[in-house]
């Protein structure tokens, strides 16, 4: 299922620190919308949803896919470690230029540990065939840096939390 407008506020953390994904209403209005916000500044009124977490292609007008989503999930892992979102507090038209420029993005240096910022440099691609394709390459990738980290204990655990807390989330999603 695609979701195409995953960001904090569609989050909760449960008693077990399981997440919750909501607001799966706003995926219809995203879904060929048609909104340039990229080419066209002005229409930034019309964008539904939050453009911190969008992908750039949906900046773009693009329909949501599974690589858009876990590019705004990507967002949200980040914002989790370091307890802040990725592109702070810029306002929304600053965002957007920084979400569809070329220029990679630059993790913040504490908090994010080395295993992962790997993973999320991945996942954080602007060009979508250059991040994971699905959600099992996505857990799989996790799978094996968390058995990497096993074999490593000196290492922090990252990974392995964040496999425990995306599974059920993604457990049957293509």
């Amino acid at each position: 299922i695609l979701h195409g407008d995953l960001c904090s506020e569609h989050v909760l953390l449960d008693a077990d620190l399981g997440l919750r994904v909501l607001d799966y209403g706003l995926r219809r209005a995203v879904r060929g919308s048609g909104v340039d916000v990229a080419s066209d500044p002005g229409t930034l009124s019309k964008l539904v949803g939050e453009p911190a977490y969008m992908a750039p292609e949906q900046l773009r007008g693009g329909n949501p896919t599974v690589q858009s989503d876990l590019f705004s999930a990507a967002h949200l892992c980040v914002e989790m470690l370091v307890g802040a979102p990725l592109l702070g507090m810029k306002s929304k038209l600053a965002i957007v230029a920084s979400q569809v420029s070329k220029e990679p993005f630059q993790l913040p240096q504490s908090g994010v540990p080395d295993g992962l910022r790997s993973f999320l440099t991945h996942a954080l691609q602007k060009d979508p065939s250059r991040r994971y394709q699905n959600a099992a390459e996505c857990i799989g990738a996790l799978d094996m840096l968390a058995n990497w980290e096993q074999s490593s204990p000196e290492l922090e655990s990252g990974a392995t939390r964040m496999i425990e807390i995306a599974r059920p989330i993604t457990d049957g999603a293509p």
